[in-house]
This record gives structure tokens, sequence and C-alpha cells, in this order.
């Protein structure tokens, strides 16, 4: 064989073989991102549960001190957080629109409908306070 042929074949095989790695590069590059989106959307799930969890308990504690002690102060740090219940029960609803998953969203929602029972509890157990009604407590 020529020279020039060896040359030829081995330059088209160069090419050939930074062709292959180019694409390779980018389906990599393209994993790692969605790789990243799903620890971010992870992470989102996580701090919006979280954020549900402590609002969750907050607004317990304040009317049970409302409940407990009368004092008025309690009564707005419930109204207070159950406002900012609210916002995040908003947040978390639009988080299927950004990826979450079905089974993701049904346990946040299942969650937000124990949370807003608990606040219709909540909420009928300080109004009959505020009518004076003596509510039965467990012994």
């Amino acid at each position: 064989m020529r020279l020039t042929i060896i040359t030829n074949w081995a330059y088209g095989a160069t090419v050939l073989l930074t062709l292959v790695s180019g694409t390779t590069m980018i389906l990599a590059l393209n994993a790692h991102e969605q790789e990243r989106a799903a620890v971010e959307q992870r992470y989102r799930l996580d701090q919006a549960t979280g954020t549900l969890n402590a609002e969750v308990f907050a607004l317990t504690e304040h009317a049970r001190q409302y409940l407990d002690t009368g004092d008025p102060s309690y009564r707005r740090l419930y109204q207070r957080d159950a406002a900012a219940l609210r916002a995040v029960e908003d947040r978390i609803r639009h988080l299927g629109d950004v990826g979450a998953g079905a089974d993701e969203l049904d346990s946040l929602k299942q969650a937000i409908r124990w949370a807003d029972a608990l606040q219709d509890e909540q909420r009928e157990a300080i109004a009959a306070h505020d009518r004076g009604e003596e509510t039965k407590r467990a012994r």
C-alpha cells in the first residue's frame, strides 16, 4: 500500500473517533443535566415537606396555647401561621409544574388534606372557645 492511502485511512479513522467521542460527551452532558434536575427536584420536595411540617406544627402549637391560656396574642399568631400555611400549600401545588412524579404529588396532596382537616378542627375549637363553650378534655 502506498503511504498516502494509509495516511488517508488514519485521518478517516481519527475523524470517525472524534465524532464518536464528541457524541458521547454530548450524551454524557445531557445525562448530567437530567441528574442535576432530578436532584434539584428532590431538594424542592424535601424542602416543601419540611416547611409544611414546620408550619403545621407551629399552627397546632399556637392553637393549643390560645385554647389553654385565652391570650389573644396566640390567636394572632395562629392566624398568621394559617396564612403562611396557605402560601406553603400553594407552592406545593405548583411542584407538579417542575416535574414532580405522580406518587410524590399524591403524597403531598394527602399531607395537605390532613393539614387542612386539622386546621378545620382547630378553627372549630377556637370558635367554640370564643363563644365561651366549654370543650371536653381527654383525661
